[in-house]
């Protein structure tokens, strides 16, 4: 099976760049008629409340950047900011949007996301910051494979 940066796995084992555990995907199985896979986080028919309070389903970010990350975090999640705003400084492109999904809907509030927005100089129309549901994020979370606590 195929991992990052073109690495084949002849076996079930963890990717040695994320230590996620690598399985292989059924493709018969999961692949819709327009060539999407149905685990597809643009298939969650989830609503998810932005930093302005309007509410948006997954499928309109398709194409977009989208990072998982806690507002309150002070370990790994500065490093994601500081590498999403880094990539939306190399890009440049008016029509992509960095999507910031909150794994922690209780605190990540749509008022917090927007203070949190502000404070890290990603209050602009390129950045979407999201809260879900705890069922919302779970389910956005397993699509991916992400362990969070």
């Amino acid at each position: 099976m195929d991992c990052e940066e073109g690495k084949t796995y002849h076996s079930l084992v963890s990717c040695p760049v994320c230590e996620m555990d690598v399985t292989t995907i059924d493709n018969d199985s999961k692949v819709l008629s327009n060539g999407e896979y149905t685990a597809s986080i643009f298939n969650l028919t989830s609503k998810w409340n932005s930093q302005d309070a309007a509410t948006i389903e997954l499928k309109s970010l398709k194409g977009d950047v989208l990072v998982m990350m806690y507002t309150s975090c002070k370990a790994a999640c500065p490093r994601l900011v500081a590498d999403m705003r880094n990539i939306h400084a190399k890009v440049q492109k008016d029509n992509v949007k960095y999507v910031m999904v909150s794994i922690d809907p209780e605190n990540g509030t749509p008022a917090r996301l927007k203070t949190f927005a502000k404070e890290n100089l990603m209050d602009n129309e390129s950045w979407v910051f999201l809260q879900g549901t705890l069922d919302d994020v779970r389910e956005f979370s397993l699509v991916l494979s992400v362990k969070y606590k």
